[in-house]
């Protein structure tokens, strides 16, 4: 067989380390009531990375619908090296998730 048909050779990758639906669910089950309530709920259901939700500040997130845009938030910054995101296009906004029919 062809190699590029078999995949790439080396090392095999590394076991993920993921929460399965029901873990994520206790988690958010439990921190109900916490601060860190909303930065799990974005970080569990939203494709805003960890080191993107860490900086965040009210002024980035938009809970209600505006001029028909739904509620999202603005990624602009991270923790990483520098502050900002890894590039100018990776800036986004993302949909913030509905839990249950309603937003968090």
């Amino acid at each position: 067989m062809p190699r590029a048909l078999r995949g790439p050779e080396g090392r095999p990758g590394r076991p993920s380390r993921a929460l399965n639906l029901e873990q994520a669910k206790s988690v958010l089950a439990a921190a109900r009531g916490s601060r860190l309530y909303a930065y799990l709920v974005l970080s569990l259901l939203s494709d805003v990375r960890t080191e993107e939700t860490r900086p965040l500040t009210w002024d980035h997130v938009f809970l209600e619908t505006r001029n028909g845009i739904p509620p999202h938030v603005a990624v602009w910054r991270s923790v990483c090296k520098h502050g900002e995101t890894k590039t100018r296009k990776s800036r986004r906004t993302s949909a913030l998730p509905k839990q249950g029919g309603r937003r968090p």
